[in-house]
């Protein structure tokens, strides 16, 4: 098979394995070593979907911050009004992999955990292996017509450290239709239903699971236009947890060895490396994540073309101001041969106000160093319960 053809054919197969029945179940993951690489664990073999070994474990949200196995008999009524921030520790919304060179991953989640609701189990007594989908009722009411939520559920450690496991979130207008938003009527209890990323986790013996509800999660989810406080209701707050219940009738699971193509011979001038920094600015209070993917300068000697290739996010907000949230994406490609040079630069802004979102951006080619082709870009965008 020729080198081009096995490695788009071991693609399709490496996705067609992630699509699988098949769910690897870490021992639990400690970010607070933070060493970027692949926890130890196991794959299990499901047999069908849905599997008859998942079954379901509830928790119960109670007002005095305890996630227990039975309801809550109490009146209280736990609110949050989470910190724009809140959300800064998480992992990127499409992570691509790049493990020991990229913090694509969630960090510890303790600052976020302080500016969020948290709801934390009983330590447990034997290993908890989350498998599959688990969901999550709430009944919430907000302050405002529009509003988020975010719930996250992390792993507990004795020494305090919160381990992101997975999460849902959701624009409350779009509570019954991403299709036809509905503002929300302030100060009414809504009941919604939340699934949660699907996840094969287990839970060690002497950890607790922690449920962290925050009304904010930057930058992966553009901030309300105005500060909410969501209200919690907990008599009707239930997580349904999907756990592996049972190991009966796994199958084994074996992969075939791994298919790739050879590289051709590469001259690297300027290695590629991936930066991700968040800085504070404390006079204003404005927080920026900057996250860097450069793949470096290195020539193709089969062809003598020489590539440099880098793109640079830049997400900002400031203290509790919605409307100061703005993006910026720079990406630069740039092609060169002894008697031929192309070049592409191209950047976006978003940016908004209570009303509107403001996209504003630029893309420029060129050849031998002169633009020969430009576009810009300035449209306003009604925000539309966004």
């Amino acid at each position: 098979m020729p080198p081009l053809v096995r490695s788009l054919a071991e693609r399709h197969r490496q996705r067609c394995r992630q699509r699988s029945r098949h769910a690897a179940l870490p021992d639990g993951l400690r970010q607070a070593t933070f060493a970027y690489g692949f926890p130890v664990g196991r794959w299990l073999g499901l047999p069908q979907w849905p599997a008859k070994q998942i079954g379901v474990r509830t928790f119960w949200l109670n007002g005095d911050g305890r996630l227990a196995e039975a309801p809550d008999a109490g009146g209280i009524k736990p609110v949050i009004s989470s910190p724009l921030t809140t959300g800064v520790q998480g992992q990127e919304w499409c992570p691509y992999g790049q493990g020991r060179i990229s913090a694509e991953g969630a960090r510890d989640q303790r600052a976020d955990d302080g500016g969020s609701l948290c709801f934390d189990s009983a330590m447990m007594d034997t290993d908890l292996p989350l498998t599959g989908v688990s969901k999550i009722r709430l009944r919430v009411a907000a302050d405002k017509p529009q509003a988020q939520v975010c719930v996250r559920l992390t792993d507990l450690a004795p020494d305090g450290t919160s381990s992101f496991v997975t999460f849902a979130l959701l624009n409350l207008t779009h509570r019954d239709s991403h299709e036809f938003p509905v503002p929300l009527t302030p100060g009414r209890f809504e009941e919604l239903e939340l699934s949660l990323k699907p996840v094969a986790q287990v839970i060690p013996a002497g950890h607790r699971l922690r449920v962290a509800i925050s009304s904010s999660y930057w930058p992966m989810a553009w901030p309300s236009p105005e500060r909410t406080i969501l209200t919690f209701d907990p008599s009707g707050c239930r997580l349904d947890l999907a756990v592996l219940a049972s190991e009966e009738g796994l199958v084994p699971v074996a992969f075939a060895e791994p298919l790739w193509a050879e590289p051709g011979p590469v001259t690297v001038k300027e290695p590629a490396r991936q930066l991700r920094s968040l800085t504070t600015d404390l006079p204003t209070e404005r927080t920026e994540l900057t996250a860097m993917s450069d793949d470096g300068r290195f020539i193709l000697e089969d062809t003598g073309t020489e590539i440099t290739s880098w793109r640079r996010k830049v997400y900002g907000v400031s203290g509790d101001d919605p409307a100061s949230c703005a993006t910026t994406v720079t990406c630069h490609e740039e092609f060169t041969r002894p008697d031929w040079n192309a070049r592409v630069d191209c950047e976006i802004s978003f940016s908004c106000d209570r009303d509107n979102f403001y996209a504003r951006g630029w893309v420029k080619a060129y050849e031998r160093g002169a633009i020969f082709a430009e576009r810009n870009y300035d449209e306003v965008i009604p925000r539309d319960c966004m």
